[in-house]
């Protein structure tokens, strides 16, 4: 994103900083950058994270969601709705780093611990949907899945063949032939016992902190996320 790291942008984000109880702006430590986003440290126990454009929704639906459910969710530090700027505390090792050699933190034993507090952070949402698409949180309706699924094939095909992203005809092609399919399955989740609630879309071991004593997994990085129906999450593990 133009201007991430530079120094016109870094003593923006140090004088906002500055502002912050407890925060040393003259501490900013670069860490990451990603397409989507820049990740730096602050001091020795804060982080702080812009997102592009389209993304910076997520400062103000992770300071909803760390309201709705605080046990599975950090309360961050401080956000800055208009730049989509988070800063958030250490939460600790994450799941990812902890795993053993190889397996990323997806055996059996650790994912059935993981999605029953995952659950657990999805029931504290149900009937929340407006507060939550108040603070950012986009919709992905299951009834809609055919329509979301035809518009993001058409928009990728329409790419030069030269991004990376681009869909070639062919597979927007198998698309549009499983429209109906999917258009059915979508109806079926609308119609079905499980009520929908925030779905992270990002459910991965890198974004997941270990619990504290006593505690459940902890669930972070929110730029992906959604109200749809709460088995979404389940693609990605």
């Amino acid at each position: 994103m133009v201007g991430w790291g530079t120094a016109p942008w870094v003593a923006a984000v140090e004088a906002w900083l500055a502002g912050v109880p407890g925060s040393d702006g003259r501490l900013l430590v670069h860490r990451e950058t990603r397409p989507w986003s820049t990740v730096w440290t602050v001091g020795e126990d804060r982080w702080f994270k812009e997102n592009c454009p389209s993304h910076r929704r997520e400062a103000t639906v992770h300071a909803a969601v760390a309201e709705l459910a605080p046990d599975h969710v950090d309360a961050p530090v401080a956000v800055q709705p208009e730049r989509g700027w988070l800063l958030t505390r250490d939460g600790g090792t994450t799941l990812l780093d902890s795993a053993p050699g190889g397996t990323r933190g997806v055996e059996v034993a650790t994912l059935t611990a993981l999605l029953r507090d995952y659950a657990a952070l999805q029931r504290r949402t149900v009937g929340h949907r407006d507060e939550l698409v108040a603070a950012g949180l986009p919709v992905a309706d299951p009834r809609d899945a055919a329509e979301l699924a035809a518009a993001q094939a058409d928009r990728l095909a329409s790419l030069p063949a030269t991004d990376p992203r681009h869909l070639p005809a062919a597979q927007r092609d198998r698309v549009r032939a499983a429209l109906p399919a999917l258009a059915a399955a979508g109806r079926e989740l609308a119609a079905g016992p499980v009520p929908a609630a925030f779905d992270q879309a990002d459910l991965f071991p890198r974004n997941v902190f270990l619990p504290r004593p006593g505690g459940p997994y902890r669930f972070f990085d929110f730029a992906d996320a959604v109200w749809a129906h709460p088995f979404g999450s389940l693609v990605m593990l």
